[in-house]
């Protein structure tokens, strides 16, 4: 699983991203963005029953608490983490720069959270509220709200394709150095051939006095020939994963 740490991304020391991670941020703001808008779809089903003087069910009533309740938890999530689900606090500049930067989106979300809950309020407990100031709301929902959540989905996703390409960019130096320190090997091992075949010729030369001194420059070069086999099977293997 390919993971960058903390210190390749400015996080805190003991976070870590990952694939898992990206996979649970960016499902956590599309969630987010459906909880809004099933919010909205309550608070117009509301309206409309309490113009037809009829009550919302309890059900539906304790459905939309949760839903605003879920939405509040995401966001409060994607904002400051969560450890035990090794979610870390924001992260991305983009996010941020949406959130808490000049488009100020975090003030559009905390402005749909307030204005949600009363109105659900009001509208549950068969109070009065401004029809055209509760329909302005309600396009908010499916607009400014909207385009809030959707670019957080996006920057999420921006961010997943940049982790992926630093991650292949990591794979592909990582086996660089590894093909490189091979090389080294080969190039030793042959050179412990190139030794021992010197030697074997010194040993031959040397008669009955080189018989013991030749038993170990066998062993020597069949201990050269194993590294070096060993080396380019791992070069096949590396090079076969790569491609």
């Amino acid at each position: 699983m390919n993971t960058i740490h903390a210190k390749d991304t400015g996080l805190p020391e003991d976070a870590a991203l990952s694939a898992p991670v990206f996979a649970s941020l960016i499902n956590l703001a599309g969630r987010q963005r459906m909880l809004s808008q099933r919010a909205g779809l309550f608070l117009l089903q509301f309206h409309a029953l309490q113009q037809a003087g009829m009550p919302p069910s309890d059900d539906d009533i304790e459905a939309f608490g949760k839903t605003a309740d879920d939405f509040r938890a995401a966001h409060r999530t994607l904002v400051e983490g969560n450890r035990e689900t090794g979610i870390p606090k924001l992260f991305s500049g983009k996010v941020r720069d949406l959130l808490f930067g000049t488009a100020r989106g975090n003030q559009t979300i905390e402005h749909f959270c307030e204005r949600c809950c009363h109105y659900g309020r009001l509208i549950t407990g068969g109070g009065a509220y401004d029809l055209a100031e509760f329909l302005r709301f309600v396009d908010f929902i499916k607009s400014d709200l909207l385009k809030v959540l959707q670019s957080v989905v996006a920057a999420l996703e921006g961010d997943f394709l940049d982790f992926n390409k630093r991650s292949d960019e990591r794979r592909a130096a990582e086996t660089a150095a590894v093909l490189s320190a091979l090389g080294q090997i080969q190039k030793s091992a042959h050179m412990s051939r190139l030794v021992a075949f010197n030697a074997k010729i010194s040993s031959i030369r040397a008669g009955d006095y080189g018989r013991e001194f030749g038993a170990l420059t066998d062993e020597l070069k069949k201990i050269s020939d194993e590294i070096g086999e060993s080396s380019k099977l791992i070069v096949r293997n590396i090079s076969t994963k790569v491609a």
